[in-house]
């Protein structure tokens, strides 16, 4: 979720598309059962997929955190996450994981 709004016709919150992609080998939140996360994009789009939802229509939020390991093999130790407002380039490769350390949040 991005953001909130306030419409006339009812909140609703701004919502990017996550889509699961391959597990990492040996990866120690793969092991334990944490999801890994891509952008969703639309074919050969560069802007992620992203939909207003009525808040009455959401379930539950799914904290993430960033895929570290793969983001230091790209781009070295210092390197920040991409958000949705980065540069083209950069955000069909960056990868995330559900955060296994939130119980409430396991699927």
């Amino acid at each position: 979720m991005r953001a909130l709004a306030r419409l006339p016709q009812g909140d609703v919150a701004l919502v990017v598309e996550m889509v699961p992609t391959p597990a990492v080998a040996r990866c120690p939140l793969s092991k334990r059962g944490c999801t890994r996360l891509r952008w969703n994009f639309r074919g050969g789009e560069t802007e992620c997929v992203a939909r207003a939802v009525p808040l009455h229509g959401i379930r539950r939020l799914l904290h993430v955190v960033p895929g570290f390991a793969d983001l230091a093999e790209r781009h070295g130790y210092d390197a920040a996450p991409a958000p949705p407002d980065a540069l083209p380039e950069h955000r069909p490769e960056m990868r995330y994981f559900s955060n296994g350390f939130y119980p409430w949040d396991a699927s």
